[in-house]
């Protein structure tokens, strides 16, 4: 019988292509999984930047610095910001109440607008006083510390109503100048700062006033940022750089994201660092 097999040296060859083979295939899905990896990690990056961009500026925008009787921005640095955030807004239905350093409001239910409910718990309220309608030079937004409210029919025609209870009233006996259908806008004080986690990361942050005192605990917003990686820079009218914070009228945000984890690049396995910037003109608007 005439038999025939692989000889010793077909048997290496057949190994060598099967191994050139498998390796050329294992690189081909290490280099698909590096540039996945990749890709995911810039993608985060660009989302985080994007989302910068969108949420300081709209937090920041219905900001009025130079209000006349107190500004929107309480405190301000290179790396923080302290604001009042305003949080709904509401149109009177009635003429206010007016006892001098205390008041009572009463506001339509509909139509309102805002992110939430009036919680007395957190919020503070702005008021318009319109004074004199034939000139601007008097008005004004009164500022004053939300104690309760209440739910009710009292709008006219029995429509749907909220009775906000006012104290510290500011200024005193200011509710006069107010007039009906003027709005009511609710805030509260919050703060954007960056901060490092537990895992020595840069964040940054935002945290609340609490009305009874102290700051609330800091919670993350958007990150990780490289070191320093969130920088405010403010101009006032004229666009002068300026420290005083009832000067503001622009505010300048600049946001350096970096990857979660560090990918390869033609510099090696690092970090890819991006940054973005914008600016933001706040209200400023008297009237």
């Amino acid at each position: 019988m005439n038999r025939r097999g692989f000889t010793l040296i077909e048997l290496l060859v057949g190994v060598i292509l099967v191994g050139i083979v498998s390796l050329s295939i294992y690189q081909l899905l290490i280099n698909n999984q590096r540039m996945y990896r990749q890709q995911t990690e810039r993608a985060d990056l660009n989302t985080t930047l994007r989302g910068a961009v969108a949420i300081v500026p709209t937090e920041l925008r219905e900001a009025n610095a130079r209000d006349t009787v107190e500004s929107d921005i309480t405190v301000l640095s290179p790396t923080s910001v302290t604001f009042k955030a305003m949080r709904t807004l509401h149109f009177l239905c009635a003429v206010p109440v007016d006892n001098g350093a205390t008041g009572t409001l009463t506001v339509w239910r509909n139509p309102s607008f805002g992110m939430r409910g009036l919680d007395p718990a957190r919020d503070s309220v702005v008021l318009f006083a319109e004074g004199d309608p034939a000139t601007r030079t008097d008005n004004y937004w009164l500022h004053a510390n939300l104690a309760s409210i209440a739910t009710g029919t009292a709008c006219p025609g029995g429509a749907a109503s909220v009775t906000l209870n006012l104290a510290s009233v500011h200024p005193v006996g200011g509710l006069g100048a107010v007039t009906d259908g003027a709005p009511v806008r609710a805030f509260e004080v919050v703060q954007l700062l960056t901060y490092t986690d537990a895992g020595g990361e840069s964040w940054m942050g935002a945290r609340r006033f609490a009305k009874g005192g102290g700051w609330t605990t800091t919670q993350p917003v958007l990150g990780p940022l490289e070191s320093g990686g969130l920088t405010l820079s403010y101009f006032d009218t004229l666009g002068a750089a300026t420290t005083t914070p009832s000067e503001v009228a622009r505010i300048g945000i600049s946001v350096s994201g970096m990857t979660r984890e560090p990918v390869r690049t033609a510099g090696g396995l690092q970090h890819v660092i991006d940054t973005l910037s914008t600016q933001v003109a706040l209200r400023n608007n008297t009237r």
